[in-house]
């Protein structure tokens, strides 16, 4: 499996992953529309067949509906945050989104068979209770749990604590090996070694 990761630049980080052999792809957090990604991606001649959710905050799931034809996960502790404006936070900036898109939730520790690669889920709570990563081949998706130069928030109403997420993010990411690729919601991509060296957070 040889994968490629395109960058788009929403509400927060949207990553197309596609399978070079095949071209069939996943999309992680969805801000930008299915048209934009597939335009985009057109000459790689992509199928899109599922969508991933870090968590279900709204500035991560905002175009979700337009990907309504493919499988939509989610982590069981967060599958009850996109369909509701108080608990994906969206009433609160102003955008009162209610997502449509039927959704499927993964376990702690679920390795997902979509698009010709596996994809390993681990559950990293504490910025929201159900947020967790994907990892695919040396590239972990991390959404708001761990950034370049810092970690996730834990003051929203549906965070636990900062303690845990720490715990989580040094049990389940600071054991990968340095070469690993961190791809986060927001900001750059960097390199487990270099943020271990730069984040003082951790």
């Amino acid at each position: 499996m040889v994968i490629c990761i395109k960058t788009f630049q929403g509400a927060c980080n949207t990553y197309c992953v596609h399978d070079i052999g095949t071209g069939r792809a996943v999309v992680i957090d969805p801000t930008v529309s299915y048209q934009t990604i597939h335009t985009a991606m057109r000459d790689f001649n992509i199928s899109i067949e599922a969508v991933l959710l870090t968590h279900g905050h709204h500035d991560h799931i905002g175009a979700v509906d337009e990907y309504k034809h493919v499988p939509c996960y989610i982590h069981q502790a967060d599958l009850y945050m996109p369909t509701d404006t108080r608990n994906n936070l969206s009433r609160y900036f102003g955008v009162a989104f209610k997502a449509e898109a039927t959704l499927t939730s993964f376990a702690c520790g679920q390795t997902l068979h979509l698009a010709n690669m596996e994809i390993h889920c681990a559950h990293i709570g504490g910025h929201t209770t159900g947020s967790s990563i994907f990892r695919i081949g040396t590239a972990v998706f991390t959404g708001d749990t761990l950034f370049s130069d810092c970690v996730g928030r834990t003051d929203f109403p549906h965070s636990t604590t900062h303690e845990e997420l720490i715990n989580n993010i040094d049990k389940n990411i600071l054991t990968l090996p340095d070469k690993t690729h961190i791809f986060p919601g927001h900001g750059e991509q960097s390199t487990l070694w270099r943020i271990k060296q730069e984040n003082p957070y951790i």
